[in-house]
């Protein structure tokens, strides 16, 4: 039995040549085919996407609850606009963490990003129209 189970491990590991490894250790170039890079470059970049949204989406969050919390003379509807783009920004918050390892995972992640920034210029535009004067005239 041992031996049927080794010979499985030794079926299922790739081989690898002694000089490819050499290759890796020594710092030297390793050719690798143009699929596997593409792979490799789309996970990371995936990664590398997701961890900045993140900290955009908690920013926003945290510039709403400062908008809101430190009194700097809004209006009404000024404030009630900061609320309502503060809990769209939380509801996306809790929809990537709750629905982002789905299986829709792929529209999820490429959606989320064009919707954050949505959120952050509509902001920005909304609040510039409900402001008399963009700077205060004496």
């Amino acid at each position: 039995m041992k031996k049927m189970t080794e010979k499985n491990s030794e079926r299922n590991t790739p081989k690898r040549n002694s000089s490819s490894v050499a290759g890796l250790i020594s710092g030297q170039a390793t050719s690798l085919p143009a699929d596997v890079l593409e792979t490799l470059y789309r996970s990371y970049s995936l990664k590398q996407k997701r961890s900045g949204l993140t900290c955009f989406i908690a920013a926003s969050i945290v510039f709403d609850l400062w908008a809101i919390l430190v009194p700097q003379g809004q209006s009404v509807e000024s404030l009630g606009v900061t609320c309502v783009f503060l809990l769209l920004n939380i509801s996306l918050a809790v929809f990537l963490k709750f629905c982002g390892k789905s299986r829709f995972r792929g529209a999820v992640w490429e959606v989320s990003p064009l919707l954050s920034w949505i959120f952050a210029i509509t902001q920005l535009i909304v609040q510039l129209f409900l402001k008399g004067a963009v700077t205060p005239r004496r």
